[in-house]
């Protein structure tokens, strides 16, 4: 966020005379949140990895722990279909996350 606050259209801002809580929410926070949302989408599939990790030592009951009894019962589908939800969700982050930099980022446009 420093470094974003140094940048020539932040100057800028700053020279048209707008305040500094705008300044600082409007052009430097939009810039600082591309990234933060990226990392988001890139981790919830490290999240749902870690659900089956996490429930099965803390004996937690969740997806994690229902996939694991379902591979060790050989239970094919259920194990298909958790596999499936997973990848829909990672999916659908990931479509949330090219949304969000539609509104985030003005250089980034919806073109058909």
């Amino acid at each position: 966020m420093l470094e974003v606050l140094g940048e020539d259209y932040i100057v800028t801002a700053r020279a048209k005379g707008l305040t500094e809580r705008r300044v600082v929410l409007r052009h430097g926070l939009r810039s600082v949140l591309a990234p933060i949302i990226t990392v988001f989408g890139l981790d919830l599939g490290s999240l749902l990895g870690g659900a089956v990790i996490t429930e099965s030592v803390f004996g937690m009951q969740g997806i994690g722990q229902l996939l694991i009894e379902a591979v060790h019962q050989l239970d094919l589908p259920l194990v298909v279909g958790l596999t499936v939800f997973s990848g829909f969700l990672i999916v659908l982050a990931n479509l949330v996350v090219d949304i969000a930099y539609v509104f985030l980022d003005p250089r980034v446009t919806y073109d058909q």
